[in-house]
């Protein structure tokens, strides 16, 4: 892995990491509002990058050893991060509907 590389993936975990997204203004889920919840949650989503995560297209990296070192942990790291990130905006419905939501889908 070059330097170009690295600096690409610090690039990459540095905006995967950012916390201060404001989800406010992201129409809540409510149970019954699925259709305009999805519409601002996926618009959201896209504006920070996060949808190719969410629907697979980039997918966990696998490792890359080098002389029993991992190369690309921070690629993973930062795939970690993308991940939490977008489930955390997912999630961030109406609390009177997630532990239905939960239940439901434990259920499965």
């Amino acid at each position: 892995m070059g330097p170009d590389t690295n600096s690409k993936y610090n690039t990459l975990f540095e905006m995967a990491s950012s916390t201060s997204k404001d989800v406010s203004h992201i129409i809540k889920f409510y149970g019954t509002n699925f259709s305009s919840w999805k519409f601002g949650i996926w618009r959201f989503l896209e504006k920070f990058k996060l949808t190719s995560v969410v629907d697979g297209t980039e997918s966990f990296p696998a490792q890359t050893l080098q002389e029993g070192i991992v190369t690309n942990a921070t690629l993973i790291e930062a795939w970690q991060q993308k991940d939490v990130d977008a489930r955390t905006y997912i999630y961030s419905i109406n609390p009177s509907v997630l532990p239905r939501e939960i239940c439901q889908s434990m259920a499965r």
